[in-house]
């Protein structure tokens, strides 16, 4: 079984990795793809979990 943490990684992982590629679709510069999967994809499950705990 997957742990609730897990979940919420893997549910951002693909929503981050789905965002960046239609942000690089739009034709925005590279920087900006990495900005958007590394906020979404790793920022983002770390304060919603550190949230959850505390």
């Amino acid at each position: 079984m997957v742990s609730r943490e897990n979940e919420i990684v893997i549910a951002c992982l693909i929503g981050g990795v789905t965002l960046s590629a239609f942000v690089a679709d739009a034709g925005a510069p590279p920087i900006a793809v990495s900005s958007v999967l590394v906020i979404v994809a790793a920022v983002l499950p770390m304060l919603i979990n550190n949230r959850r705990e505390g």
